[in-house]
């Protein structure tokens, strides 16, 4: 069983509960379940301003049988953006042992990406899967933080729905984003405030994280 982490809130609606000057910082924390059972939390934090702007991701799951450790998952993402392009990637994951890593770095006019496999240039802008960024979903292809992989992506409007977000009824929009890995949805409030994500393991369970 594999679990691939999801590691896309325009600027305008991150900057909208402060102040307009100087740098300000957003968290999203989530619970993480497979099939209905807690298996660890994974945390996002966004700092800057219009202009440049880090994020920093990091994700730890863990299915027990018994006392028994069946899968661990280990990610660290620190990921650097200016005006909607992303300019560095440093990411590290250990998946069951499988170790990743991923370096991005901006050049004039590309954008440099090492992998455990070699080396790829990119064109100068280029997203991540910035889930807590819609807008940057909007791309045609997005940088995978665990894989190295620019992978083709589509996106579909599913329309809205109410889910219970910290035990509350909450009216969300639902996005389907599709690429080679199994699809992943996504919902976010009005003001495109991330508030969950459901996907489906390499053996077909159901993963889910739940806004803290």
């Amino acid at each position: 069983m594999r679990i691939v982490s999801a590691s896309w809130v325009c600027v305008a609606a991150l900057l909208a509960p402060f102040s307009a000057s100087g740098d300000v910082a957003r968290e999203w924390r989530f619970d993480v379940m497979l099939d209905g059972s807690s298996i660890g939390s994974q945390v996002f934090r966004w700092s800057g301003d219009e202009q440049r702007s880090r994020v920093e991701i990091e994700a730890i799951f863990d299915v027990k049988i018994l006392f028994y450790t069946a899968y661990s998952y280990r990610h660290r993402n620190e990921e650097v953006w200016e005006r909607g392009c992303l300019r560095s990637m440093q990411a590290s994951t250990d998946d069951n042992g499988e170790l990743f890593r991923v370096k991005a770095t901006a050049a004039v006019d590309s954008v440099l990406v090492e992998t455990r496999d070699g080396r790829e240039q990119l064109p100068a802008c280029v997203s991540s899967f910035a889930y807590w960024a819609p807008a940057q979903l909007r791309s045609s292809r997005l940088l995978n933080s665990q894989t190295g992989k620019y992978e083709k992506v589509t996106i579909r409007e599913l329309g809205e729905e109410t889910i219970v977000v910290r035990g509350q009824p909450t009216l969300a929009k639902r996005i389907a984003l599709e690429s080679a890995n199994p699809r992943i949805d996504l919902w976010y409030s009005a003001s495109d405030d991330w508030l969950a994500l459901e996907s489906t393991t390499s053996s077909g369970r159901k993963l889910y994280y739940a806004r803290q």
